[in-house]
């Protein structure tokens, strides 16, 4: 029945990514239903001789179409390849880039404090202190504001990519024998110490 056609398309409409194209079905069923012809594709013929006038009706469309200014998002979305063993520096910009992503994705951003950056010609690396942060980047709307504010303070897109910045083990080592040594010295001298 209709209403079941209908309900049908409500849930699925929840679900589906191109919503448009879900419509566009439900109406061809609800057509289908009552009764009403669906006007069929015309079926196109190819004959091996007159490639000339198919190639003239699409330029023809061409002509017809107004030039689209290409957009910001076409622009990120081709990054160039590196070539190998290009050297990596220090993003000098990468303070600019975090107070654009502050106004672009304030919530986002404040995970990225006391974050480096390093970059080729191709590729923003992140070294993040804060591990959310990883968590944060997986998601799509957050690696496209990232690669937005990237695009505005340098002008082309990058591959980004992005880990958690861990200390040496050989420093978390230092510290600890460092800690050992001051509440030892504080026991010689007869200082209560209270460790947890």
């Amino acid at each position: 029945s209709k209403l079941t056609i209908l309900q049908e398309c409500n849930e699925r409409l929840s679900r589906s990514l191109a919503k448009r194209v879900e419509f566009e079905m439900c109406l061809v069923r609800l057509c289908s239903a009552q009764g009403i012809a669906v006007a069929p594709q015309p079926v196109v013929e190819v004959v091996s001789k007159p490639a000339v006038q198919r190639e003239q009706p699409q330029k023809v469309a061409q002509k017809e179409q107004p030039k689209a200014e290409p957009s910001v998002a076409k622009e990120q979305a081709q990054p160039t390849k590196a070539p190998e063993n290009e050297p990596v520096r220090i993003c000098k910009e990468w303070g600019d880039i975090l107070e654009e992503f502050s106004k672009i994705n304030p919530a986002v951003s404040s995970s990225l404090k006391d974050s480096r950056a390093f970059m080729n010609s191709t590729t923003i690396f992140i070294l993040a202190k804060n591990p959310f942060f990883i968590s944060l980047f997986k998601q799509e709307d957050n690696r496209a504001s990232l690669s937005k504010a990237v695009f505005n303070i340098l002008g082309k897109s990058y591959v980004i990519r992005a880990k958690v910045d861990k200390p040496d083990d050989g420093q978390e080592e230092k510290n600890s024998d460092a800690v050992k040594n001051l509440i030892g010295k504080a026991n010689a001298n007869g200082i209560p110490v209270g460790t947890e």
